[in-house]
């Protein structure tokens, strides 16, 4: 009978233990990473007088396609997981954060609302200058999809005109901090913090222009005087 009494406490006991393991996040990355951009900058995006890429001294930030994602196995049995994030933005090049994302509140199409960690509400700011209507501007979303017990959460861009269609964002150059949420209907919480650099890992790319080569004799000497840059 002693026994039998302890397979049911036991028994009475694993739901507790299966909630307090899960959901189980799949691959979050414990250092912080470096996402290598490799691809041109698109004019068309972070674009205005307001930003400054104080690398290239321009008002056009270097930009990356970024896919952010986390994947969730719901070991709980219950279906119905809300995911959402958190996106920490260094917008000025200073290595803090100033501007965030929330998948909760999100902004309206091509707007950013800069430096609102710091003062509420921040000033809003476009990042989206291509020539298209205003309803196919892009903005920030949460892109859901499932397979089998696996939930898989992405950090997107769409358009009002398209709002099932997603796009990975072009994101600025520069440190951020991304926050994910995951909360089971019954209220069991888990968390995933990943902070990441996105770099220009493109090589510059040389250019000869006429009279400004020369041909490298056999000693490997070649001199090119400053005067001869000017133009």
């Amino acid at each position: 009978m002693k026994n039998i009494l302890r397979l049911f406490a036991l028994w009475a006991l694993f739901p507790a233990y299966l909630s307090a393991q899960c959901p189980v996040v799949l691959q979050c990355p414990s250092q912080p990473d470096t996402i290598c951009d490799i691809t041109n900058n698109d004019p068309f995006f972070w674009n205005e007088s307001y930003w400054w890429d104080p690398v290239h001294a321009r008002h056009d930030l270097a930009d990356a396609p970024a896919d952010l994602f986390i994947r969730v196995l719901d070991t709980c049995g219950a279906a119905g997981l809300n995911i959402s994030y958190t996106l920490r933005f260094d917008l000025d090049g200073d290595d803090l954060f100033e501007t965030a994302v929330w998948s909760d509140s999100l902004n309206p199409a091509n707007t950013i609302r800069f430096n609102n960690l710091q003062i509420p509400g921040g000033t809003a700011r476009a990042f989206d200058g291509r020539p298209v209507p205003d309803n196919e501007k892009y903005r920030f979303a949460l892109e859901m999809t499932t397979s089998g017990d696996t939930a898989t959460a992405r950090v997107r861009w769409t358009t009002e005109a398209g709002p099932g269609v997603f796009v990975d964002p072009q994101l600025p150059a520069g440190l951020y901090l991304l926050r994910w949420k995951i909360e089971t209907p019954d209220g069991v919480e888990a968390y995933c913090n990943r902070q990441f650099r996105i770099r220009d890992c493109q090589p510059p790319m040389p250019v000869c222009l006429n009279g400004l080569s020369g041909n490298i004799p056999p000693n490997k000497l070649l001199v090119i005087w400053d005067t001869d840059m000017l133009q």
